[in-house]
């Protein structure tokens, strides 16, 4: 078999699995709580042994209570009341089993160095940013894979492969937006809390990897911080991370069912005391189905020796040739900014040269055309 070519195959299995599992009803009727870690796994532990799996625990029924009561058509589901073992790959399984519209994961976090220094909370989508901070994390959160027996089967992959993250972040891509802007809310909720926000982020947490739903991994504070830890470990400070997450949840659900879903992306990687929103694109807003913007990821020669893995973060992805050279492009967008946020994510991800180009009725055109209509 040509390996080259094998993530492509895998990537058009996924979306052939998930096309059919979408959901298009648009209200948030569903939502999976899922409390990180338990049982034999204990996560990560403070400086007077506070452990994560029993402030994740505490957090997570606090919260499922809060929407019980303000939303009792909400159906809410854990994937642990108690300190028990679940494994990862079971946790985005019981959300798909339920048909969930959005996954919550509820994590504390650790510092490797300068463990009373680094505090603050993070909320991260699933993704392929490879800034060493978020691998740090991300690989912490993973290493809980090999306490499952037959992870190997469960999974088969490596946690820590580039070639899987890609994958992995596939099946989540269609979702990202949604993602996204959830994790924003909850992150201006929790500075709304006087907590210090460090910001939106993205990595390759394998509890996300098969969640066919808006999914969101909340590092609600470093245990390894002497103040944040005996604020972590206190009732009152599980209320308060509860407390900000529910009104994220409460905002997000509003939009979803008003269908007025509307996004400020989030500046990711860039610790900040505030979530500040990025530079709008400007461009003129009309819009017709005759119109659609496509990513430009890479032009090539032949497609059996091109190195498909590195399709990064696609919702979709084709070949298409253009004057008899053979291009892969994203899917369609219906707004430049929507493909602007897809470019950017491919920029940070190593395609420096990926660019949006605008299509009418299926033939590339340019930005004027688009304007002019």
């Amino acid at each position: 078999m040509n390996y080259k070519i094998l993530p492509f195959l895998l990537i058009i299995g996924i979306f052939s699995w998930s096309s059919s599992e979408t959901n298009t009803d648009n209200l948030v009727q569903t939502i999976v709580i899922d409390a990180g870690h338990g049982g034999k796994d204990s996560g990560c532990s403070g400086p007077t042994n506070a452990k994560e799996k029993y402030v994740t625990l505490a957090v997570a029924l606090k919260l499922g209570e809060k929407i019980k009561t303000a939303f009792p058509n909400v159906k809410v589901v854990y994937t642990r009341e108690k300190d028990v073992f679940v494994e990862l790959h079971k946790r985005a399984e019981i959300a798909n089993e339920h048909k969930a519209d959005l996954f919550i994961s509820i994590h504390c976090n650790a510092a490797i160095t300068g463990k009373n220094k680094a505090f603050g909370s993070e909320t991260y989508a699933l993704g392929l940013h490879r800034a060493d901070d978020n691998l740090e994390v991300m690989k912490r959160e993973n290493d809980v894979i090999l306490l499952e027996e037959n992870y190997e089967e469960n999974y088969d992959y490596d946690p820590y492969s580039t070639e899987n993250h890609i994958i992995n972040s596939l099946i989540q891509s269609k979702y990202l937006e949604q993602s996204i802007n959830f994790a924003t809310k909850i992150e201006r909720e929790l500075v709304s809390s006087e907590r210090k926000s460090r910001g939106v982020k993205q990595a390759g947490f394998a509890v996300l990897r098969g969640a066919a739903m808006p999914a969101v991994l909340v590092e609600s504070g470093f245990l390894t911080h002497n103040t944040e830890e005996k604020f972590l470990n206190s009732k009152e400070g599980q209320e308060v991370i509860a407390d900000a997450i529910f009104r994220a949840f409460k905002a997000y659900k509003t939009e979803l069912d008003g269908k007025q879903f509307s996004i400020k992306s989030p500046v990711l990687e860039k610790p900040s005391p505030a979530i500040l929103a990025e530079e709008r694109y400007v461009v003129n807003v009309k819009n017709s189905r005759n119109f659609e913007f496509k990513v430009q990821l890479a032009a090539i020669s032949n497609v059996e020796n091109s190195n498909l893995a590195a399709l990064i973060e696609a919702d979709k992805v084709e070949i298409i040739e253009e004057n008899g050279v053979k291009k892969v492009v994203s899917e369609g967008f219906k707004t430049y900014e929507e493909a602007v946020a897809a470019k950017k994510s491919w920029v940070e991800a190593g395609f420096t040269d990926a660019f949006v180009a605008v299509y009418k009725n299926g033939i590339r055109t340019t930005m004027a055309d688009y304007n002019a209509k």
